[in-house]
Protein backbone atom coordinates (compact mmCIF):
# COMPACT_ATOMS: atom_id res chain seq x y z
CA UNK A 1 0.00 0.00 0.00
CA UNK A 2 1.42 3.58 -0.72
CA UNK A 3 1.91 5.88 2.03
CA UNK A 4 -0.96 8.13 -0.19
CA UNK A 5 -2.99 5.87 0.49
CA UNK A 6 -2.95 4.76 3.81
CA UNK A 7 -2.89 8.59 4.68
CA UNK A 8 -6.13 8.79 2.50
CA UNK A 9 -7.59 5.43 4.59
CA UNK A 10 -6.51 7.10 7.93
CA UNK A 11 -7.76 10.95 7.42
CA UNK A 12 -11.08 8.83 7.34
CA UNK A 13 -10.12 7.13 10.43
CA UNK A 14 -9.18 10.05 12.14
CA UNK A 15 -12.95 11.53 11.49
CA UNK A 16 -14.56 8.86 12.50
CA UNK A 17 -12.30 9.08 16.45
CA UNK A 18 -12.63 12.53 16.38
CA UNK A 19 -16.55 12.07 15.63
CA UNK A 20 -17.06 10.06 18.79
CA UNK A 21 -18.98 11.91 21.16
CA UNK A 22 -17.10 12.15 24.74
CA UNK A 23 -19.44 11.04 27.80
CA UNK A 24 -18.63 12.02 30.88
CA UNK A 25 -16.57 9.21 33.26
CA UNK A 26 -19.48 9.37 35.72
CA UNK A 27 -21.93 8.57 32.94
CA UNK A 28 -19.21 6.01 31.53
CA UNK A 29 -18.95 3.98 34.93
CA UNK A 30 -23.06 4.03 35.40
CA UNK A 31 -23.76 2.52 32.16
CA UNK A 32 -21.36 0.32 32.42
CA UNK A 33 -20.38 -1.16 36.04
CA UNK A 34 -17.94 -3.88 34.76
CA UNK A 35 -15.79 -0.86 33.37
CA UNK A 36 -12.82 -1.75 35.96
CA UNK A 37 -12.82 -5.07 35.29
CA UNK A 38 -12.33 -4.68 31.42
CA UNK A 39 -10.14 -1.88 31.53
CA UNK A 40 -7.71 -2.13 33.95
CA UNK A 41 -4.65 -4.71 34.18
CA UNK A 42 -1.91 -5.90 35.87
CA UNK A 43 1.37 -6.77 33.69
CA UNK A 44 5.14 -7.32 34.74
CA UNK A 45 4.05 -6.11 37.78
CA UNK A 46 2.71 -2.70 36.36
CA UNK A 47 -1.00 -1.63 37.04
CA UNK A 48 -2.67 -0.16 33.87
CA UNK A 49 -5.94 1.28 34.49
CA UNK A 50 -7.63 2.53 31.35
CA UNK A 51 -11.04 2.47 33.15
CA UNK A 52 -10.60 6.29 34.13
CA UNK A 53 -10.28 7.34 30.89
CA UNK A 54 -13.03 8.60 28.57
CA UNK A 55 -12.25 5.45 26.19
CA UNK A 56 -15.65 3.50 25.58
CA UNK A 57 -16.37 0.49 23.16
CA UNK A 58 -17.05 3.31 19.99
CA UNK A 59 -13.45 5.34 20.82
CA UNK A 60 -11.88 1.85 20.89
CA UNK A 61 -13.48 0.86 17.68
CA UNK A 62 -12.34 3.54 16.29
CA UNK A 63 -8.96 3.58 17.55
CA UNK A 64 -8.55 -0.14 16.17
CA UNK A 65 -9.97 1.29 12.73
CA UNK A 66 -7.11 4.17 12.96
CA UNK A 67 -4.69 1.34 13.55
CA UNK A 68 -5.45 -0.46 10.75
CA UNK A 69 -6.05 2.30 8.42
CA UNK A 70 -2.05 3.04 9.16
CA UNK A 71 -1.55 -0.34 8.73
CA UNK A 72 -0.20 -0.73 12.65
CA UNK A 73 -0.17 -5.02 11.95
CA UNK A 74 2.33 -4.81 9.04
CA UNK A 75 4.43 -2.90 10.78
CA UNK A 76 4.45 -4.56 13.97
CA UNK A 77 5.05 -8.05 11.84
CA UNK A 78 8.03 -6.17 10.17
CA UNK A 79 9.46 -4.90 13.75
CA UNK A 80 8.97 -8.41 14.69
CA UNK A 81 10.97 -9.85 11.42
CA UNK A 82 13.67 -7.15 11.48
CA UNK A 83 12.55 -5.67 8.84
CA UNK A 84 12.85 -1.79 7.96
CA UNK A 85 10.18 0.00 10.00
CA UNK A 86 11.60 3.09 10.43
CA UNK A 87 11.81 5.00 7.00
CA UNK A 88 13.58 8.03 7.66
CA UNK A 89 16.45 6.26 8.88
CA UNK A 90 16.43 3.54 6.40
CA UNK A 91 17.17 1.16 9.13
CA UNK A 92 15.20 -1.98 11.18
Amino acid sequence: MTDSKRIDNSAAAWAAVEGTGQPTLAELFESDPDRVARLAFEACGIWFDWSKTHLDPDLLASFEALAAARGLAGARDALFAGGIVNLTEDRA
